[in-house]
């Protein structure tokens, strides 16, 4: 049973955050769910270098500034996208990135669905800089849509439109938590068709250093060939697992190991172009978890995560493992999305 029921989508009156609409009232269609709809209005951001010189009238500025917010979000509430679907509006002023988080952890929302960028204006806040932010410390799903690139085209009609997913795993519990919410993304977007959530876990090829230190100590096993088979044996195991979970849900789970010198170059070639042993043609959509293997800051800072934001054109459904968000310092949170004017 799908847990895609409430659905967060942050605007700031621009076209490109708009683009989020039609595929968050899709998923709530299929499940039944709602959308609210969250507009924040920043006043450094909004107002700009006259946000100080005006310091007396601020306060009237912002309020009529949500006033405007309101209206917008209620036109765009009862707008075609929308039409039929349970949707709410609620409007803030202050951080933006605090008060998405905030939103979505006391609304407890299933899924988080924005643009990558909006309007970077000194008039409209840069959802590029809030969208990092957000996924960093996001206690739900983030479905993450590119400024420019694949736009799931085709999803809000109502001819049926199979999804197909790539899931990136890294063998670790962190990253295989990508999976049930990619399989429950994927049944939703693509019902009432059969959509395809495919794993898949690259095996970096060894370095020509590491080859000859093999052989220097007469290592004669095939590490290769013994990596690939453990790696078919893990995914084979996550399938059938996620298989029981999804119960009867319209959705084929296949799998497949790759082996490169470049995870985050082959991981958005396979998703982008289908390239590889086991795919014969293109993701719709990548799943990455924030982190991996090497924790916190490894997949999203510098890493395979953070390398994949950057250059796919896929929208990319982001997931931060639920264990690491509840035991993450609270600190660190207020440290990174607090103050009017960070962001």
């Amino acid at each position: 049973m799908t847990m895609l029921k409430r659905i967060l989508v942050p605007l700031d009156g621009s076209t490109l955050a708009e683009q989020a609409l039609p595929l968050a009232a899709r998923i709530a269609r299929a499940t039944g769910g709602s959308v609210l709809l969250v507009r924040v209005v920043n006043a450094l951001q909004q107002f700009g270098m006259y946000a100080r010189e005006a310091s007396p009238y601020l306060q009237e500025m912002v309020d009529e500034a949500l006033m405007q917010a309101t209206v917008y979000l209620t036109q765009v509430a009862t707008s075609k996208p929308l039409n039929g679907i349970n949707t709410r509006i609620a409007v803030f002023s202050g951080s933006v990135a605090a008060h998405i988080l905030d939103i979505a952890r006391d609304e407890q929302i299933d899924l988080l669905v924005m643009s990558s960028h909006g309007y970077s204006d000194f008039k409209h806040w840069a959802l590029g800089s809030i969208a990092q932010k957000v996924i960093r410390h996001s206690p739900v799903p983030v479905l993450l849509l590119r400024k420019q690139g694949h736009k799931l085209s085709g999803l809000s009609q109502k001819l049926p439109h199979p999804v197909r997913a790539l899931v990136a795993l890294d063998g670790s519990p962190f990253a295989e938590a990508t999976a049930r919410p990619a399989a429950e993304l994927v049944a939703a977007l693509s019902t009432p068709a059969r959509g395809e959530v495919h794993l898949m876990q690259l095996v970096k090829l060894p370095t020509v250093e590491e080859e000859m230190m093999c052989e220097r100590v007469g290592l004669d096993v095939d590490f290769r060939q013994a990596a690939l088979r453990e790696c078919g044996e893990y995914l084979q195991a996550v399938r059938e697992r996620l298989c029981r979970e999804m119960g009867d849900a319209d959705t084929d789970i296949t799998w497949s190991v790759e082996e490169c010198s470049d995870v985050a170059e082959a991981l958005i070639a396979l998703a982008e172009r289908g390239e590889g042993i086991a795919l014969h043609q293109p993701s719709d959509l990548l799943v990455m978890a924030t982190h991996g293997r090497g924790g916190l800051q490894r997949w999203l800072m510098g890493s395979v995560t953070e390398r994949a934001l950057e250059h796919s054109s896929l929208p990319v459904l982001i997931v931060r493992p639920g264990e690491q968000a509840a035991k993450e310092p609270k600190a660190l949170y207020e440290e990174t999305v607090q103050g009017v004017g960070q962001d």
